[in-house]
This record gives structure tokens, C-alpha cells and sequence, in this order.
């Protein structure tokens, strides 16, 4: 993984988003920050819903529903129907 400074990426985010791998901000040699290059909309999607707390307890709640029986077909859903 490649570091950069707070500096290097204040004057120079367009080269420092473009290194093709993540980067470590690092401010006074402290990790701060990362960033990661993202190829495509596929991409940025996947990445905000793995760094999400919020969408990530969802789907952790919907394992645990699927797990216990507790589901609906899509019809039945779409027609307001609840278990």
C-alpha cells in the first residue's frame, strides 16, 4: 500500500487518486485516512456497501431472518403482504 502525506494529497489529488491502489494519509506519520481508487459505479456501490455500519446491520439482520424462515417472495412483498 502506497502512503502519501496530508500535503501531497492537498496539492496533488488527481495524481495521488489515480496510483491504480489505496493509499494511506498519513499526518504527522499517523494513518488518517485512506483512499481507494475506484474503477466504476459497480465498484463505488460494492465499497459503500461494505463500509456502511448502517446497510451492513441490515444485511446482517436480513441473514438472520432468512436464517430463522421469516421471508416473502418478492409478489407477495411488492403487494404490501407482511409476514
Amino acid at each position: 500500500m502506497h502512503t502519501v502525506t496530508v500535503r501531497e494529497v492537498r496539492l496533488h489529488f488527481p495524481k495521488v487518486a489515480q496510483y491504480g491502489s489505496p493509499s494511506l494519509v498519513l499526518k504527522r506519520g499517523r494513518p488518517i485516512a485512506a483512499i481507494v481508487p475506484l474503477k466504476n459505479d459497480a465498484e463505488a456501490e460494492d465499497f459503500l456497501i461494505a463500509n456502511s455500519p448502517r446497510i451492513r446491520k441490515k444485511i446482517l439482520q436480513a441473514e438472520k431472518d432468512i436464517a430463522a424462515g421469516r421471508i416473502i417472495s418478492l409478489e407477495d412483498f411488492l403487494s404490501g403482504k407482511r409476514i
